[in-house]
């Protein structure tokens, strides 16, 4: 079915502070410029959608965001090098994973991609991460592969 737009989000209220540039939430919400940003850096597999974001406290209302979805996801795991949970099934996307190491060859020149083996891991390139902080957003945390967890 279509997606109503624009896409209504709120902030929580137990979390104030300044706006930040992406928030992580049932789908990705980037700042317009940040957007605009990684379009520039050669990310080209967003879809992209109007959003609105309340906050509940002060009642104001933020719409210089976009709601995007990540368009394919990338088997790109190095199961050799990856630290999975023992029970875990091996053929679970759902899997356990205490570290996720890339196969950069099977990740190609994706320069955004939510991995397969785990759809809510969002994977960005190092060119493209390089192109971000050189252009002021310093405020997104980026994690090596090998070292996350989740």
């Amino acid at each position: 079915g279509a997606i109503p737009t624009p896409l209504v989000f709120e902030l929580d209220p137990n979390t104030p502070g300044v706006m930040r540039e992406l928030y992580v939430s049932r789908m990705p919400l980037m700042r317009e410029d940040l957007v605009t940003a990684m379009q520039e850096a050669g990310v080209d597999n967003v879809q992209v959608y109007e959003a609105i974001i309340r906050d509940p406290v002060s009642g104001e209302t933020h719409t210089n965001y976009k709601a995007v979805n990540i368009v394919g996801l990338v088997s790109a795991l190095d199961r050799e090098r990856a630290d999975i949970e023992p029970d875990a099934p091996f053929g679970d996307l759902t899997m356990l994973l205490n570290s996720a190491p890339l196969d950069e060859a099977k990740a190609g020149d994706a320069r955004l991609f939510r991995l397969q083996e785990k759809p809510s891991m969002i994977v960005i390139h190092e060119a493209v991460k390089d192109f971000l902080q050189a252009r002021g957003f310093d405020n997104l945390t980026f994690t090596d592969p090998s070292e996350w967890a989740g």
